[in-house]
């Protein structure tokens, strides 16, 4: 379950992350995170507590690059179209990518049996099965969600 924080909380959602009950409330949640973590480094507050990286990370893998590579006004950007997808209002196809690409990575992170062969990381594997599952390619996906193509990913 997601707890309700305030605006400026920097403390990640609670629960398994993004579910097939919530996943714009769980999406939101992430985004009003990255940007009260970003809002905080701003205003050049001391670093959140590791442990509040370590949940997001684990709760929604990839989100910390969000967090190292987008601009402000993406973040903002995402966090209005998915606040409108979470009250009823247009899902974009970035929104669906996001929420399936954390699901195959953090699977992929917990269990030994699907964990991509040598070489290959998660992140990348996780492109390409949405571009498959899309009929598109994996650099579009990429640069929807991250606005770069991932380290490895040749479509």
């Amino acid at each position: 379950m997601i707890r309700s924080e305030p605006p400026h909380s920097t403390a990640p959602p609670d629960g398994p992350g993004p579910d097939a009950g919530a996943p714009w409330v769980a999406l939101l949640a992430k985004y009003r995170v990255l940007t009260s973590l970003r809002e905080a480094k701003r205003r050049g507050e001391g670093p959140a507590a590791k442990e509040v990286f370590v949940q997001l990370a684990r709760v929604y893998p990839g989100a910390l690059y969000e967090l190292d590579t987008l601009p402000d006004a993406e973040l903002a950007a995402r966090v209005a179209a998915v606040a409108a997808a979470a009250a009823g209002g247009e899902v974009a196809p970035w929104m669906r990518w996001m929420v399936r690409y954390h699901e195959l990575v953090a699977t992929s992170l917990a269990t030994r049996a699907s964990r991509p062969k040598v070489g290959e990381r998660a992140s990348v594997v996780a492109l390409r099965t949405i571009a498959a599952e899309e009929a598109v390619s994996a650099t579009t996906v990429s640069l929807a969600l991250f606005r770069r193509s991932r380290r490895g990913l040749e479509d």
